[in-house]
């Protein structure tokens, strides 16, 4: 994950990280969902999960986030918002920042 963040020269947009290292169940289970807001303080309603499998968006929503499903259409997978390239992501989040709600 970080060399495809460093290959996009995304990885100084991020403050932190949560991998298989550090020990969380693996997803769907929302444990590193939730840790990672608690550890950031960061509130749930100006939060996105944002994934590009299944297990990703069930693991978000299970830590109450809205879901954004990045890249192609998966069946069967229900997150809030699709997106399918990072100017759509850029531009979603631009349009929409402060104004992330929690899921219903």
């Amino acid at each position: 994950m970080l060399k495809l963040l460093d290959a996009y020269e995304l990885t100084p947009s991020f403050v932190g990280f949560v991998t298989n290292d550090d020990g969380y169940p693996k997803k769907p289970d929302p444990t590193a969902f939730k840790a990672i807001l608690q550890q950031y303080h960061l509130a749930v309603t100006e939060t996105l999960a944002v994934g590009d499998r299944d297990i990703d968006i069930l693991a978000g929503s299970a830590a109450g986030l809205l879901t954004c499903l990045f890249g192609d259409p998966l069946d069967g997978c229900s997150a809030d918002i699709h997106i399918r390239n990072f100017d759509e992501l850029s531009e979603y989040l631009a349009e929409n920042s402060g104004t992330i709600h929690k899921r219903s």
